[in-house]
């Protein structure tokens, strides 16, 4: 039967349940099975034997699930999402002025944001960074973009020479001025 202690006097190791149906028992010290000792206001389950309460203890709890605490003095945002994002948005930003590595570079930015974007999403925490995740994918498919619409540049260290706008290509190996 579950109750609760209404009271219990430690000099003479005797206390009283009342139990949900409104009736009382009494109970020794020596009935206690619970944790401590007995003490008003602590619910139990016991048993009734010749209008006693006998092997009283706590009654069992469910089970309470584990909540997350901020550690004093952490950090708000952990470092690896963090770095990520920062490379991406460098990485995409400083590919626009190397021609035609700017797409590679920006294939790799996006890259980097996106495996940020899912830290991100698996530690709730840090879900106001994630601005910071989809503006480094955003820079990322910007240029990508204008690596697409902008014509590289002539000259470029992984490129041959290749013919001017001006001049005309003849035979292979041979141009005309035009």
């Amino acid at each position: 039967m579950d109750g609760e202690i209404s009271g219990f006097d430690d000099a003479a190791q005797q206390g009283v349940i009342d139990a949900r149906d409104g009736s009382r028992y009494a109970f020794g010290l020596a009935d206690w099975r619970g944790r401590g000792l007995p003490a008003p206001g602590v619910a139990v389950r016991f048993e009734i034997r010749e209008g006693r309460a006998l092997q009283v203890m706590n009654r069992p709890e469910a089970q309470r699930r584990a909540r997350v605490q901020n550690v004093p003095g952490a950090a708000d945002y952990p470092a690896v999402p963090l770095a990520a994002l920062s490379v991406a948005i460098l990485t995409a930003i400083a590919g626009l002025w190397l021609g035609l590595l700017a797409m590679l570079l920006a294939i790799g930015a996006a890259g980097l944001a996106i495996v940020a974007l899912r830290r991100l999403r698996r530690d709730a925490r840090d879900l106001h960074a994630r601005w910071l995740g989809w503006l480094a994918l955003g820079i990322a498919v910007l240029a990508a973009t204008l690596c697409l619409l902008v014509k590289p540049p002539i000259t470029s260290p992984l490129l041959p020479d290749m013919p001017s706008q001006s001049q005309v290509l003849v035979a292979p190996g041979v141009t005309q001025a035009g």
